[in-house]
């Protein structure tokens, strides 16, 4: 059985729930009582903003595997980031370099894959270069959703723990059904460190 435990941070007046979706305060303040499988639960109020804060404005419709590739989606590129986070990974990233965390990327052929869009949730997407690597700005040690895409590729990694400075490796996981999917989720952990 699947289960999920979520923790929430305040970051400028609002609740950061995993992978980095905003979400007004106001849906916490007075949660709402509603009975589930013979149990009463406190939920957000009102539960219906909530879910289409979390998962985007199709949350009626059922999707099974895949769903979180529209959590992630809904998560901007500076949702992570507080005001003074958001100074410092621009000042590392060019005015003042300073080492950054980076990923290479390779495809199924075990090529690098110049020109691949790295998307940490919450931080920001960066490009591959011509070797395959991009370099991006982790804040602190913690867990990050991730999307590495190119040409015919897409793979959410839902849960990576991530460390500054420090370099990884991509390699795509295994080609699965839906139905494998539905059974064992995205993959964790994933990335290798160099």
């Amino acid at each position: 059985m699947r289960t999920d435990w979520t923790c929430h941070r305040i970051i400028d007046g609002e609740a950061i729930e995993f992978p980095g979706v905003k979400l007004p305060l106001h849906l916490f303040a007075q949660p709402m009582e509603v009975e589930f499988i013979g149990q009463n639960f406190l939920v957000p109020n009102p539960p219906e903003e909530y879910l289409r804060l979390k998962y985007g404005p199709g949350w009626r419709t059922p999707k099974g595997p895949g769903f979180e590739a529209d959590v992630v989606m809904q998560v901007g590129d500076s949702a992570n980031l507080s005001r003074g986070r958001r100074l410092q990974r621009t000042l590392s990233m060019g005015i003042f370099p300073r080492p950054n965390s980076s990923v290479k990327v390779f495809d199924r052929e075990g090529q690098s894959v110049s020109e691949a869009e790295v998307r940490v949730a919450g931080l920001g997407r960066f490009n591959t270069d011509k070797y395959g690597v991009a370099r991006f700005y982790i804040p602190s040690e913690a867990t990050y959703a991730m999307v590495i895409r190119y040409k015919g590729h897409e793979e959410i990694l839902y849960l990576e723990w991530l460390i500054p400075d420090t370099n990884y490796i991509y390699h795509p996981g295994p080609i699965i059904t839906p139905e494998e999917h539905y059974k064992a989720g995205v993959r964790a952990h994933a990335l290798s460190k160099v």
